[in-house]
């Protein structure tokens, strides 16, 4: 489900490729199973709001990275960028988002200088979205109806 609504990046998989095969799917269609009329991306404002914690799931489940984002993998570096990026949205002072991550001050400063794509900011921003909808309805996952 993540793939499909653009809450989650897998390398290799291109969502589009599946709009192209079932031109009729559409994202409401699947919210719709579990009872989610709409969702949106985070604001700027619900990043400021969710803790640190929830950043960081947030960012490491929209990457498909192990939530301690260790490694120098594409995928661990740019989850590290978005965290990082978050986090100052956040006001989160630099030797705090060090410590979350385990890296230096200096890390933490060349995350924040690398460019995080459009793409890759909306899809972190629609999975902290969706795990702030699951905390608010009271449920982990989303149940099927």
């Amino acid at each position: 489900m993540m793939d499909l609504i653009g809450a989650r990046s897998v390398v290799g998989y291109d969502g589009t490729l599946f709009r192209t095969a079932a031109p009729r799917w559409r994202e409401y269609d699947l919210l719709g199973k579990f009872n989610i009329r709409s969702l949106k991306p985070a604001s700027d404002e619900d990043i400021a709001a969710a803790g640190q914690e929830s950043l960081l799931s947030a960012v490491s489940t929209a990457f498909c990275a192990d939530p301690k984002l260790d490694g120098r993998s594409h995928e661990i570096v740019a989850a590290r960028a978005a965290f990082v990026h978050f986090g100052r949205i956040s006001g989160y002072p630099t030797k705090q988002l060090a410590l979350a991550l385990g890296i230096s001050t200096r890390g933490v400063r060349h995350l924040a200088s690398i460019n995080i794509s459009e793409a890759h900011s909306r899809i972190a921003r629609t999975q902290l979205a969706l795990q702030q909808l699951a905390q608010e309805e009271g449920r982990g996952n989303f149940i099927r109806r």
